[in-house]
């Protein structure tokens, strides 16, 4: 590998903001992961209510009452509900995140016009 050639340097940059961009997208993958599969009856009850009318600390309790009655033993349930409380409040600032990374992605990744002048050495 050349790592000092253009494109290398252009690669690493694009590479770097896309770590960035994939860390958010796990976060909201978190998110999504239990609305959908711990919380569908949660929302069918509340569906007179949007989403944004939902109180955490309805959401909290019911996902600790889901915790003590069906994943008890299950330490990943309880860091992926710690988790969705904590995420789920700052699910609006992670959108606009990833949405500027992605654009920043995209500008650092579009191609570049390079000169090269070949000498002899």
């Amino acid at each position: 590998l050349h790592k000092r050639t253009p494109q290398y340097i252009q690669a690493s940059n694009v590479r770097k903001v896309l770590i960035d961009l994939w860390k958010l997208e796990d976060q909201d993958r978190s998110i999504k992961f239990v609305e959908h599969c711990c919380m569908q009856s949660f929302f069918m009850d509340k569906k007179s209510k949007k989403v944004g009318e939902i109180d955490m600390k309805e959401v909290e309790g019911y996902l600790k009452d889901l915790y003590a009655a069906k994943h008890a033993n299950n330490t990943y349930f309880k860091k992926s509900f710690d988790k969705y409380l904590i995420l789920k409040k700052e699910e609006d600032s992670l959108k606009i995140q990833m949405d500027v990374l992605r654009a920043h992605a995209r500008a650092l990744a579009t191609p570049v016009a390079r000169k090269y002048v070949l000498r002899k050495a």
